[in-house]
């Protein structure tokens, strides 16, 4: 899916960002596949969970109604670690999305640019880090069958959310994103909790 959905949107993405992205995304996902690996579950879902809270709260400020460009050097450095902490929540909990949104919300006042940049950092940043799960063991044949016992239901998903980005675009998208992000914290969240307490 992520593969496809590269292809239709490549044209529309900001390259330089996803660049910077990409680039930072190498250093940080093995950091992150390190953490994985070395760290109890609850405590990886329950600071997981707190991040994306944080960056939802830092992303939802008004943005300015003249916002001033950003010069090409500091937009690359902060592309960069942006990337790099994309990485690292990808390597831990393959969800690279939080901060790649973060710094999209920022500096991307086109909404179909940002929508297609993450689109196509997304199955990228997912190339690079399944191969360094597999060899760290942590990734089995059971957790594949169970992906792909999901798949049906995430194109059914991908499909409605690209129908209801055509239909009602820029209007929602933010709060879409925003509403998506918080949930996805607070399901990290609760779980890290329960499995601590359990």
């Amino acid at each position: 899916i992520g593969l496809h959905d590269c292809v239709v949107e490549f044209r529309h993405a900001d390259w330089r960002a996803v660049g910077g992205l990409v680039v930072g995304s190498l250093f940080g996902t093995p950091l992150g596949v390190l953490a994985l690996a070395a760290l109890p579950q609850p405590t990886v879902r329950l600071a997981l969970g707190v991040v994306v809270v944080v960056a939802v709260i830092a992303t939802w400020r008004p943005r300015p109604a003249d916002p001033k460009p950003q010069p090409a050097g500091r937009r690359t450095r902060l592309s960069l670690l942006a990337g790099f902490a994309s990485g690292v929540c990808n390597g831990v909990a393959a969800m690279a999305g939080p901060p790649a949104i973060l710094y999209f919300m920022h500096f991307e006042p086109r909404h179909t640019v940002m929508r297609s940049s993450l689109m196509v950092f997304f199955p990228i940043a997912s190339a690079i880090a399944l191969p360094m799960v597999f060899a760290s063991g942590l990734l089995g044949w059971p957790s594949v069958a169970l992906a792909a016992g999901g798949l049906p239901l995430m194109m059914v998903g991908g499909w409605i959310g690209a129908i209801g980005f055509r239909r009602f675009g820029g209007s929602t998208y933010r709060p879409a994103a925003a509403a998506a992000l918080l949930v996805t914290a607070c399901v990290a969240i609760a779980k890290g909790v329960l499995e601590m307490a359990g």
